[in-house]
């Protein structure tokens, strides 16, 4: 597909490319694997034959067995995949089919697979999806994932970016409603909608791996991402960050009921929930387990800057997670649980660190701490705590251990099965685990040990003579 092609537009050869993507998609049969290669360009969901110009209810439907792949060169007619380019050749899918910049005629859905049967043969790969307004009648599809709608699907989506999309109910980026869908590598930017300003999820069993949610923004609950009934989510290597809840809860991510939460080697950083409860996650209700993660200048108006826990039922589970610098106007700076929540929480190998408040605030008493760093100390359940400056190698941006850390080798092994840590380096360096996301490296650590008599030479800590040390 290249919208400059001037030859037959049977798709044959770049020569013959079909200009418009619609054509190309609904000429290929999905009883075989198939490839659709398109040039950089903008495409547009209203084009193509038996399309109407500027119909709102125009979009680019996926197949199952064909992967869609942006980025090729739109000059060059002999392009093979060592050509494409994704970066240098922006492929634009563009729900902006009225006036520019007016909105209210834009496509509902960019991309939309509704009941389609989807599974993940169906690939998209390498686009900029842009310009969806959903703003149809509240409580149905037309006002859900403005950027791609998923409804009882399991796609492939991969090296995409999904900006600058709206929805007025549901799902600004993505909604998915059942199916599996995957999401690799996808940046969600500068999207909006009344809950769940990237993304929301539910009935549905979701994967993002290595995924970018940013400067996302929701009226009520969940700025970056809302998950619903019967879900379980699944985050890994995300990072999520500067997005806003404004009137609700959860500024990074709203759990309502969802069925599991599982987040792996993540960072949510700077978000915030106007209003309301948890700057970075809040948790209604649901099973959530956090691994080697960070938690670095999230804000709540009222409790839980990093993470709130609200309601009941839930068992909750933070292993390896750094927190520095969190903000709540009543308390809680990283971590609040209510009366009622969660039912079981434990908490292993963490640090709470940098707020101007209290770390850990729990109404509940149903939590226990082990082997962490609590900046002002941790009276409850547990042991083998620490109140001592870790020692970030910076608070705001890398919470990566200096090598005085007393946090180097005093975790808990048996509590973490993750090979690698937040950066993907061993997460068992020396003998025992380190407390936090990072595994401090450095082979070449001095370690400074009296050797001197105590009894003779108590008073003569400054002699040289009286020290050792391993290299």
């Amino acid at each position: 597909v290249n919208k400059l092609a001037t030859g037959n537009n049977d798709g044959k050869s770049w020569d013959d490319a079909y200009v418009f993507l619609n054509d190309a998609i609904n000429n290929t049969c999905n009883t075989a694997f198939a490839e659709i290669w398109v040039a950089q360009g903008v495409y547009y969901t209203d084009e193509g034959m038996g399309y109407t110009t500027g119909a709102r209810d125009s979009s680019f439907i996926m197949k199952n067995k064909l992967s869609i792949l942006g980025g090729f060169p739109n000059n060059d007619n002999t392009a093979t995949l060592a050509d494409r380019d994704i970066g240098f050749y922006p492929t634009v899918l563009n729900g902006d089919i009225g006036a520019p910049a007016v909105l209210a005629d834009n496509s509902y859905h960019v991309v939309k697979n509704d009941n389609t049967g989807l599974d993940n043969t169906a690939i998209l790969d390498g686009f900029l999806i842009y310009g969806g307004y959903a703003d149809g009648a509240g409580g149905t599809g037309s006002s859900f994932g403005a950027g791609m709608y998923n409804k009882n699907v399991s796609p492939h989506i991969t090296n995409c970016r999904i900006n600058f999309n709206t929805a007025t109910s549901i799902g600004g980026a993505v909604y998915n409603g059942g199916g599996t869908p995957y999401f690799e590598n996808v940046f969600m930017q500068n999207n909006q909608a009344d809950e769940g300003g990237a993304a929301y999820n539910e009935n549905t069993n979701v994967t993002f791996f290595d995924c970018k949610i940013w400067t996302n923004g929701a009226t009520n609950d969940g700025g970056g991402m809302y998950n619903s009934t019967n879900t379980d989510l699944s985050l890994v290597k995300c990072s999520i960050r500067d997005n806003e809840a404004s009137n609700g809860n959860g500024g990074g991510l709203f759990i309502s009921d969802a069925t599991n939460v599982d987040i792996l080697n993540s960072r949510f950083k700077s978000n915030e929930a106007t209003s309301s409860h948890g700057g970075a996650i809040s948790n209604f209700s649901s099973d959530m387990t956090i691994t080697n993660s960070t938690f670095i200048e999230n804000e709540a108006f009222s409790f839980g800057g990093g993470i709130s826990n609200l309601s009941t039922g839930q068992q909750v589970k933070l292993v390896n997670c750094s927190f520095s610098e969190n903000n709540a106007n009543n308390s809680g700076m990283s971590l609040s649980n209510s009366s009622s929540a969660p039912a079981v929480m434990d908490v292993d190998n963490c640090i709470f660190w940098g707020s101007n408040g209290v770390e850990i605030n729990d109404f509940s008493t149903n939590m226990t701490v082990d082997h962490s760093i609590v900046k002002d100390g941790w009276s409850g359940a547990g042991a083998n705590n620490l109140s001592t400056n870790p020692h970030f190698i910076n608070s705001t941006s890398d919470l990566g251990l200096v090598s005085c850390s007393t946090a180097i080798n005093a975790g808990d092994n048996s509590v973490n099965s993750v090979a690698y840590d937040i950066v993907n380096v061993n997460r068992i360096f020396e003998n025992t685990i380190d407390i936090g996301a990072y595994e401090f490296q450095d082979s070449m650590r001095t370690v400074l040990t009296y050797v001197g008599n105590n009894t003779t030479d108590s008073n003569d800590w400054h002699m040289a003579d009286n020290w050792d040390y391993i290299e």
